[in-house]
């Protein structure tokens, strides 16, 4: 766990504060009813994706 953690979590949440919106600044409770999917669009998310070894 301790390998996949180093070479796939890790660079992908950089990766994602890099690139992402500033998540803070977002009104979350009007965003309640929002899909999940429309969110992670709208502030450049892109999902994480398990890969198997």
């Amino acid at each position: 766990h301790r390998r996949q953690l180093i070479d796939q979590n890790i660079p992908w949440a950089v990766q994602q504060a890099e690139r992402g919106r500033f998540l803070l600044a977002l009104d979350w409770e009007s965003r309640f009813e929002q899909p999940i999917v429309d969110l992670q669009s709208e502030c450049s998310i892109q999902p994480f994706a398990r890969r198997s070894n």
